[in-house]
């Protein structure tokens, strides 16, 4: 058997833009719906400002994913560097594209939101429905909670009526 001789190496990735290998490492981030997992030593080396704030998350020791605020750096590095329109809208593409996947548009909340004129109402008010919620949420556990008991009380009755089925069944 021939032996395959490897005469070439893995080649270090060159970028002419300062910015480049950040704005590759933020297009691949969107373009796998938001995370992805790398062994890619330059892809961290781009990445690890962006981590440091928070705008990149990093989970299970090497898998990146969209932080907070992650629209908000996106905007100002367009602001520095007009490269990342396309990024910028990607995002929000892939924003949109999550809401229909999950069915997540409430035009209600959303117009009372956007009626809203100060951050501090909009807090208030989430934070008011965030409480209706979970109250709901609560109570209906509770009422599932009390249909199992009751579910297993019949479960129980049903099993000694078909004992006592059996027995006369039996018997006779």
């Amino acid at each position: 058997m021939e032996k395959k001789t490897v005469n070439t190496g893995v080649k270090v990735t060159k970028f002419r833009d300062p910015d480049a290998p950040l704005k590759r490492a933020v297009d691949l981030l969107i373009a796998k719906n938001g995370a992805f997992r790398t062994d890619e030593r330059w892809v961290w080396d781009a990445t690890h400002e962006a981590v440091a704030l928070g705008v990149i998350k990093v989970e299970d020791d090497n898998t990146l994913a969209i932080g907070h605020d992650f629209e908000q750096f996106l905007l100002k590095m367009t602001e520095t560097n007009s490269a990342y329109a396309g990024s910028l809208s990607a995002y929000r593409s892939l924003l949109r594209d999550r809401v229909e996947e999950f069915d997540l548009r409430d035009n209600d909340i959303m117009q009372k939101l956007h009626s809203l004129s100060s951050a501090d109402d909009k807090i208030i008010y989430l934070t008011n429905l965030l409480s209706s919620v979970l109250a709901k949420t609560e109570y209906i556990v509770e009422k599932t909670t009390s249909f199992e008991a009751k579910l297993a009380e019949i479960d129980v009755s049903l099993s000694v009526i078909e004992s006592m089925t059996f027995d006369e069944d039996t018997d006779g």
